[in-house]
């Protein structure tokens, strides 16, 4: 494996497509991996590198990374230290660290560095976008040419107030459990329906009167079956 294959001179390349060449006839017996910048698709398109450019059998590449992208890495990164990149870091000091370093995963990890060790002597935490303008402009990583235009370091160190509904690019991801609505409550077959209160109440009314009528009944009976008994 070859890295940083961009800088080698085309007399390097050449001898490491002569090694590319060893083979058996089953397989290849050097398998060589070319590893560099984006320059290196520059050096393999030159005149004299045609012939190892065409023994390329696989060829991929990376695009930079997004603000979502950033953000992880940074996340990532520091949850494997031990600590929360979202009290760490604040929200547009993650959208600077963005712009600033092109996605670029070395440039963001330069940038972030020297942004803790500064907030570290200055005792500022979390680190926000005035921190890391300071460094950037100390390791002159410019911003993009559709960016130029954008508010100065007056305006980024100013405390910004964001809604409720934005959540910060380093916070976890959160779970919202959501309750089941209510089903209608059915008895059991075979068992009797549940009467409402109103109506154990007029069934207890009812109840209440024919057992009265039923005792009334009964005590003049007795009182008329035997003429002869003294009331």
């Amino acid at each position: 494996m070859v890295d940083e294959a961009q800088s080698l001179p085309d007399e390097l390349l050449e001898e490491v497509r002569l090694l590319a060449n060893i083979e058996s006839s089953t397989e290849k017996l050097v398998p060589v991996v070319l590893a560099g910048q984006p320059e290196l698709a520059d050096r393999l398109n030159a005149p004299g590198l045609h012939n190892l450019k065409q023994r390329v059998a696989l060829r991929c590449s990376l695009p930079p990374l997004d603000l979502r992208e950033t953000a992880a890495y940074i996340a990532k990164r520091i949850h494997l230290a031990g600590g929360n990149g979202a009290q760490i870091f604040t929200a547009d000091a993650v959208r600077l660290i963005h712009e600033r370093s092109h996605g670029v995963p070395r440039t963001i990890s330069v940038i972030c560095d020297n942004a803790l060790v500064n907030g570290f002597a200055l005792d500022r935490r979390p680190v926000d976008a005035d921190l890391v303008l300071d460094v950037c402009r100390d390791f002159d990583f410019s911003a993009p040419q559709d960016c130029r235009a954008r508010p100065t370091r007056q305006s980024l160190g100013r405390p910004t107030l964001r809604r409720r509904s934005e959540r910060h690019p380093l916070a976890p991801p959160t779970l919202t459990v959501r309750p089941m609505p209510a089903s209608p409550s059915h008895p059991p077959s075979g068992s009797p329906p549940t009467a409402s209160p109103a109506h154990r109440s007029a069934r207890a009314a009812a109840n209440c009167s024919r057992c009265s009528g039923e005792s009334a009944d009964s005590r003049s009976s007795d009182r008329t079956g035997d003429p002869d008994e003294p009331y």
